[in-house]
Formats: structure tokens, sequence, C-alpha cells
């Protein structure tokens, strides 16, 4: 009867142990999920940041690129007014010698 009686509790601490030994299964199983989606979220987060700094960096690339044909195009107004302002001048000599030469003429 002892022998019996020790024989069931056994069973039953078995039992109890192994519903223990399956949760804490399960409880291991949820964690390692846990650790899975932290870990892709870091990476997705490093990819997002690399990302980021390929834009940034792209768009200070435009930006030089911007500044550099907007220095160009200010030069090329520089030069555009230059040559207007010897146009002009051009043209004042140009009338000078026409009004001059009109008097030439009405003095013959």
């Amino acid at each position: 009867s002892d022998c019996f009686s020790s024989s069931v509790i056994t069973q039953v601490e078995i039992s109890t142990l192994s519903n223990e030994l399956s949760h804490e299964k399960k409880v291991v199983s949820e964690k390692n999920e846990e650790i899975t989606k932290i870990q892709d979220n870091y990476i997705k987060s490093q990819e997002y940041a690399q990302n980021l700094q390929d834009f940034v960096k792209k768009l200070k690339e435009d930006t030089q690129k911007m500044n550099d044909s907007l220095l160009k195009i200010q030069e090329e107004k520089a030069d555009l007014v230059n040559d207007l302002n010897l146009s002009r001048g051009n043209a004042a000599q140009l009338e000078e010698k026409l009004q001059g030469s009109k008097e030439l003429v009405e003095q013959l």
C-alpha cells in the first residue's frame, strides 16, 4: 500500500513537472519570437537610418550642383551685361560718327 501511494505521488509530481515544463517551453518560445521581432526591427531601423543618410548625402550633392549652376548663370549674366554695355557704347560711337557725317554733308 505504501509503495502504491508513493508511486501515485510520483505520478502526480511527474504530471505537475511535465505541465510546468511544457509551460516553460511555451514561455521560452514566446520570448524567442519577441527576440526575433526585436532583431528584425533593429535591422529595419538600421536600413532606414542608412537610407536616410544616403538621401541626405544626395540632397547635399544636388544642392551643391544647384549652387554651381546658379554661380554659372550669374557669371553668364555678368558677361551678357558686359556685352550689352559694350554694344551700347559702340552704338553711341556709331551714332556720333553718323551725326558727324551728316554735319559734313550739310556743310558741303
